[in-house]
């Protein structure tokens, strides 16, 4: 057998089991009970089996698994007249072969050919990933819900039935919406567990890693709500979130504030006690647009996304190889670079008990990290954790947010942007000023795409000539984080920038510079949350 033929048996199972929907429940049992639907499954399963030795990255195993005990499921429904079959075969069985196939294909076929894989993106990927429903909206302009509300468990049933019960209490009141839950391989009873509930939607993902994708194959709102079993949503926050991400056409991603998260979206600090969870929740969860902060990237216990954008990015997402540690990453550097915007939803609060799942199945953290960080440097040419990607928290300690009327930033060399993007929200924040400009100067095109996303005009200089021109617009605040240690002459010319009662703030581990400059300008130097830097705050 060759992946052509193995190809081909694939395309031939998907064909049959999308005839599955038109049939009798005895022609769906007599159709498993075939011989030629075994044996083309056995094949699948016996070439993947022996190419995910040496491609463990395609998942080949988990996948034709999870297949297979759709089939089985699908089969005993049948024997039972259960309409709940064709749910099954349309949402699950149907999406988990489309999957398989999609993989099969990618990293079979393309991967990792630079050339192969740019046709495939440019051509090939809507055929691979697709969501027939959204189509159709987008074809008839009408949606059948405004949002898919979705909970996706990996074992850890108590902390899933907690979930359950306080989702059903907060259910928006306002807003058209399906509820969809997902098994992701779970051994503990969630899966029988789900299937007691009636939702709209269940599926059962019988492997874990086995195709928790096809939840953007089938979900009909225009919005898509992911919630993990360890999250307790709270009083207004799926209208808040709701709120927040259809407030501007850009806006791709919306995440709730939680405790137990990283990424800087944990604003209250650890809590336990459902007391003051509750408490912080009814004085917290006020809709308030000033409070919806731009972050560069997110981490999603709790999500809100736009089906259309993400299905704009998904198969890029989907085939990125090694480093499942960095897919928060991944994701949202394809929306940066397709020029979308991302929010924390800071009037939204709700409760993460604190990744319970991911805990039991880490080994050797340090180790994951550490490769997943380098495979995503070679693919986006940028360090994930590198300057910039969040903001500097003593900083903002140390400024005051006090200007009104028009405010201009300069940022120099500011990686992923995180400090000026965080100055330019304060404003909205604290004096709900939205009127401030962000100029972006970079002399590294590899953050070209970034901060293009990000400011209102962005700079490319290789040396600092730029800065000996006349000043074509004088600034409030200049950040300059990387590269001056270089120069540090050029500061005369970049000082010319700086409005009157403006302020540049330079961020340096340079003890010789951090002297010099103490000497040549009344300055400041505020300590850095990165270890032996600061900020040299020069009026």
């Amino acid at each position: 057998m060759d992946k052509h033929y193995i190809y081909d048996r694939i395309e031939i199972l998907l064909n049959k089991a999308q005839t599955l929907k038109e049939k009798s429940f005895e022609d769906i049992y007599g159709e498993f009970e075939y011989t030629e639907v075994g044996k083309i499954v056995s094949e699948i399963h016996r070439y993947v089996e022996e190419l995910c030795q040496e491609q463990s990255i395609m998942n080949g195993v988990q996948q034709i698994e999870s297949v297979e005990a759709s089939m089985r499921n699908i089969q005993k429904l049948a024997l039972e007249n259960n309409n709940e079959v064709y749910k099954k075969i349309e949402y699950e069985l149907v999406p988990l072969i489309k999957n398989m196939r999609m993989y099969f294909y990618y990293f079979i076929f393309i991967y990792p050919d630079k050339d192969k894989m740019k046709k495939y993106f440019e051509n090939e990927v809507e055929k691979y990933f697709d969501n027939p429903y959204v189509e159709e909206s987008k074809r008839t302009g009408r949606y059948k819900y405004d949002l898919s509300i979705v909970i996706i468990a990996y074992n850890k049933l108590e902390y899933t039935k907690v979930c359950v019960g306080y989702l059903l209490k907060y259910l928006p009141s306002k807003i058209r919406y399906e509820l969809i839950l997902m098994n992701h391989g779970s051994t503990d009873g969630t899966k029988e567990y789900f299937e007691q509930l009636n939702f709209d939607k269940t599926i059962n993902i019988a492997v874990n890693g086995g195709g928790i994708q096809i939840i953007d194959r089938i979900v009909e709102g225009r919005y898509v709500l992911k919630i993990s079993n360890d999250v307790i949503v709270l009083n207004n926050v799926i209208e808040n979130m709701y709120q927040c991400i259809t407030s501007n056409e850009k806006i791709a991603w919306v995440v709730a504030t939680t405790p137990n998260v990283s990424n800087q979206q944990d604003i209250f600090g650890e809590i336990s006690d459902m007391e003051e969870i509750f408490r912080i929740a009814a004085i917290n969860n006020v809709s308030n647009e000033r409070r919806w902060e731009e972050k560069i990237r997110l981490c999603n216990p709790i999500d809100m996304y736009d089906i259309e954008k993400t299905l704009e990015i998904i198969g890029r997402l989907l085939t990125n190889g090694p480093g499942v540690l960095f897919s928060d990453d991944r994701q949202s550097a394809l929306y940066r670079r397709a020029g979308y915007k991302m929010y924390l939803a800071k009037d939204s609060y709700c409760y993460h008990f604190g990744s319970v799942t991911i805990k039991d199945n880490m080994e050797n953290e340090r180790e994951c990290f550490r490769k997943g960080r380098i495979e995503y440097l070679k693919e986006y040419g940028i360090d994930p954790w590198g300057y910039g990607f969040v903001y500097d928290s003593k900083l903002f300690c140390n400024l005051e947010i006090e200007k009104q009327g028009k405010v201009n930033i300069l940022g120099i060399n500011s990686g992923l942007c995180a400090n000026i993007v965080k100055l330019r929200d304060s404003f909205k924040e604290v004096l709900g000023n939205k009127n401030v400009w962000i100029t972006g100067f970079i002399q590294s095109r590899e953050y070209e795409l970034d901060v293009k996303s990000l400011t209102d005009e962005v700079f490319l200089c290789g040396d600092w000539s730029f800065f000996d021109q006349e000043p074509t617009r004088l600034y409030d605040y200049i950040l300059i984080e990387n590269g001056i240690e270089e120069d540090l002459q050029v500061l005369e010319s970049i000082y010319k920038w700086k409005k009157i009662d403006g302020e540049i703030l330079l961020r340096t581990k340079n003890q010789n510079i951090r002297k010099k400059l103490q000497e040549k300008y009344l300055s400041q130097e505020i300590e850095s949350i990165e270890q032996n830097y600061y900020w040299i705050r020069i009026q």
